[in-house]
């Protein structure tokens, strides 16, 4: 409720200080309206009991932890700021614009389906920290879940970048298709990641979170000076996708060596919809090709690939993993009714 709100209420601050004239200006405008929208909302609906006081005992208690988090915060903020002060220096204001636009739209799904998520996870997966099992199948159920949703929409809307910047932005932005199609793919592996990062925080251990973030900084630098070297955002892209790529192995191998669990088991879970995915990607793109679907209308042709792709997905989940579809769904039911009785 409240991150829809914030996302609401500064869009509506941002669209009206543009209508009062205010130009930029009005970017800067929302992007203050959305922390503090979310604060008052905080506030407002925990009844938080605030008041003045120092516990030095309780500070000392948290404070490795605490630092461990706010160094990984800091690290992860070059990793998401490098790339865009890389193209602003060396490709220019036009470019900057087109790649901060795909990673805009990139991040929306992220954010709300997998972020969203991960925010009410981490006290669930704190309470049974010290029952390594248990947390083990809630972490695996908890992939499964988000990879059937978060891995065909991001690999969907890559698919269809294209027709979808058209009918969205205009045909003046198509040349940032092909980068918002690498960001995406990107983005399902993200998404997947953030469940981790979670893990780690529940299970007290943030110098493994400080670790990581400085292994991604180490590759992401990198991959994102290459991709300026090339010349183009959409390399800086598919580079900062196969760094991402290159680190998933290793990193979930880590996490399921924590928990008693093999790197097969996120293999396993994430294999029905990364495989129907890659079904609908290719049926998608080839009647796309197939039957020159780029001479109809924007919306018809976006129209129609989504159909494709929806049903493609739908009819592979259920013919080769009808039983992995169920136990999410029954998983589905299973949270909702938790959800119902909280």
């Amino acid at each position: 409720m409240i991150d829809i709100a914030s996302a609401i209420g500064s869009a509506a601050v941002a669209i009206a200080m543009g209508l009062a004239g205010f130009g930029v200006w009005a970017l800067v405008g929302q992007q203050i309206a959305v922390p503090m929208i979310k604060l008052a909302g905080a506030l407002a609906l925990s009844k938080a009991p605030l008041g003045a006081g120092f516990d030095w005992a309780g500070i000392r208690a948290i404070l490795p932890f605490s630092l461990h988090l706010t160094g990984s915060s800091i690290v992860g903020y070059l990793n998401r700021q490098a790339d865009n002060l890389l193209v602003g220096r060396y490709l220019g204001a036009e470019w900057l614009g087109f790649y901060g636009r795909a990673y805009q739209i990139k991040q929306l799904p992220v954010q709300t389906l997998s972020q969203g998520a991960n925010f009410a996870l981490y006290p669930a997966m704190a309470s049974v920290k010290h029952d390594l099992p248990r947390l083990g199948r809630m972490y695996l159920r908890l992939l499964a879940l988000i990879g059937l949703v978060t891995i065909p929409l991001m690999a969907g809307l890559a698919s269809v970048a294209e027709p979808f910047v058209r009918v969205l932005l205009g045909p003046r932005w198509t040349e940032m298709a092909p980068t918002l199609a690498f960001l995406c793919l990107a983005g399902g592996v993200q998404a997947i990641n953030g469940t981790a990062q979670v893990l780690w925080k529940a299970l007290g251990e943030a110098h493994r979170l400080m670790q990581w973030a400085l292994i991604r900084l180490g590759f992401f630098l990198p991959a994102f000076a290459f991709g300026v070297w090339m010349g183009s955002t959409a390399w800086l892209a598919g580079a900062y996708l196969a760094a991402q790529v290159v680190l998933f192995l290793p990193y979930h191998a880590q996490v399921q060596r924590r928990l008693g669990q093999s790197l097969g088991d996120v293999l396993r879970v994430l294999a029905p919809a990364t495989v129907a995915s890659t079904v609908m990607v290719t049926a998608v793109i080839g009647a796309d090709r197939g039957f020159e679907m780029a001479t109809l209308a924007p919306v018809l042709r976006l129209s129609l690939l989504v159909g494709l792709g929806l049903a493609v997905f739908a009819l592979v989940m259920a013919t080769l993993f009808r039983a992995q579809l169920m136990d999410s769904l029954r998983e589905l039911r299973h949270l909702r009714r938790q959800r119902g009785e909280g």
